[in-house]
């Protein structure tokens, strides 16, 4: 990811306060922006992923294709945020090439073991089943990230496991700012994506995820979603699409396509089976 330039003192400037969106508060949205119920169809670019990926380790078992099969890459492990000291302009209307973004939250958790660090409690039984749900609903929509950026902790990384199984799996960046990070660290980690990346997954935690989410909306997505309620379950994924370059994005700049969650999909493949069984 690219790194704001160093100073004579070799410090990165901060991003200047000017530069920032302003962050409205959770409280100050409509109660009604996420309907877990809802079903709209996704987005996505091409059939979906299986392959490398060990989800109970920080690192692949080997070095996955990259991004569009150009080159073999590995999975990064990041440090640092990379903030760049870029001041945003609203996106260029000329501009047609067409970005999707997920948000993903990772699957349930477990808490048997009470001494446990917290960034390294793996998924509960019920979280792995989400999870493999999850990839099997991203696969059966075509949505297939060409990189997905994902939080260190182990619980995030077991819900990307499935996912990244894929013949063709996406570029993985394991970033510790995600793990306890704040909304404002999500926007960074935006900002700064290559443009070179049309589809995006990112794995986090609440409440950052969930504020990024109805911060990221446009106004016109609470007349999608009217009954919908502030709840952003564990494995609940948010999908949006927006036009001009990740650098320019900005709160309400985006257009929130469809939300689901794995008890929604659950309900759904149970009501499918059931037809084809009458």
């Amino acid at each position: 990811m690219a790194k704001a330039p160093k100073t004579a003192s070799g410090n990165r400037p901060p991003r200047s306060k000017a530069a920032r969106p302003k962050i409205t508060p959770l409280s100050e949205h409509l109660a009604a922006l996420l309907n877990p119920a809802l079903n709209e169809r996704p987005l996505g670019l091409s059939e979906a992923p299986q392959a490398h990926y060990d989800p109970a380790h920080s690192k692949p078992l080997h070095q996955p294709p990259g991004m569009n099969g150009v080159a073999a890459t590995r999975i990064y492990e990041c440090s640092h945020s990379s903030a760049a000291a870029t001041v945003r302009s609203r996106p260029d209307p000329g501009r047609k090439a067409m970005k999707s973004l997920h948000l993903l939250r990772h699957a349930k958790s477990s808490w048997k073991d009470p001494g446990l660090n917290d960034h390294d409690r793996p998924l509960s039984k019920r979280g792995r089943q989400a999870a493999k749900m999850m990839a099997a609903y991203l696969r059966r929509s075509k949505i297939a990230p060409d990189l997905v950026i994902c939080s260190t902790a182990m619980r995030a990384q077991q819900t990307l496991g499935p996912i990244a199984n894929a013949k063709k799996p996406p570029k993985v960046i394991l970033e510790r700012e995600i793990y306890g990070g704040t909304q404002q660290a999500l926007w960074e980690q935006l900002w700064n994506l290559p443009e070179s990346a049309k589809s995006v997954l990112l794995i986090g935690h609440n409440p950052a995820l969930r504020d990024l989410a109805l911060e990221l909306a446009q106004a016109d997505s609470n007349k999608l979603l009217p009954s919908a309620g502030e709840k952003f379950p564990t494995g609940a994924m948010a999908s949006f699409r927006f036009d001009g370059a990740w650098k320019a994005l900005e709160p309400h700049g985006a257009v929130l396509a469809s939300f689901v969650t794995p008890k929604a999909i659950a309900g759904i493949d149970t009501l499918t089976s059931r037809r084809q069984e009458a």
